[in-house]
């Protein structure tokens, strides 16, 4: 198909996401179908090859386990905006978005078991990471699993290094401000979920020179 944009915000659509259709959309660029009632999985199968700017998921009833990062490899040069909020993923913990082990949907183990204290494996990075992604919407979430803080950063590498919008609102992370988000995000949104009370405003954490640049209770 010679379709750039497949754009569906709010129409009743019901029912699952065709894999089939979207991998014949080859010049795609920006797939939007918030606010419908979609169900079922999303995974590696439903990203065409294609110069995907947008992929819009928000306000449906998408219920199979949320995508990874990992997911998301064919587009990773292309992929600025994704939404994945507001759907009814199952188990696991939003902040899985970002681990480097485990599968993308394909069945195909990569690093599946993590040493303790580490992120998996770091040479994923270079064929997986999101390297144009700027804003990523993974918000009420809380039919999944509670976790702690999202381990988007490891040591100077990160899934996200482009990243500079996150709205994690809603998401079911417990316990301390995590200390991941180093200087580039510059929007941020982490309340509604079971943070130290100083985690529920804005709060980055520079990890190049150690010190806070915003924040407050």
């Amino acid at each position: 198909y010679e379709l750039t944009h497949l754009e569906f915000q709010g129409r009743e659509l019901v029912g699952p996401i065709e894999a089939h259709v979207l991998a014949a959309m080859t010049k795609l660029e920006v797939l939007d179908l918030r606010d419908n009632n979609l169900y079922g999985r999303f995974d590696h199968t439903h990203i065409p090859a294609a110069p995907l700017r947008e992929i819009l998921l928000g306000g449906n009833l998408l219920n199979g386990p949320m995508p990874r990062a990992l997911t998301f490899s064919k587009v990773r040069a292309t992929l600025v905006t994704l939404d994945l909020g507001a759907n009814y993923w199952s188990g696991d913990i939003a902040g899985s978005f970002f681990l480097f082990y485990g599968t993308d949907g394909d069945g195909i183990c990569r690093m599946c078991t993590s040493p303790a204290g580490s992120v998996g494996d770091m040479s994923l990075f270079d064929t997986h990471a999101l390297v144009a992604l700027e804003s990523l919407n993974i918000n009420d979430l809380r039919s999944m699993d509670r976790g702690y803080g999202m381990p988007v950063w490891a040591g100077s590498k990160s899934m996200t290094p482009a990243l500079t919008t996150l709205n994690a609102s809603s998401a079911n992370l417990i316990g301390p401000m995590p200390t991941w988000l180093g200087s580039v995000i510059v929007d941020l949104d982490l309340s509604r979920n079971y943070l130290e009370p100083k985690s529920q405003v804005y709060f980055l954490w520079s990890q190049a020179t150690g010190s806070a640049i915003g924040g407050g209770t």
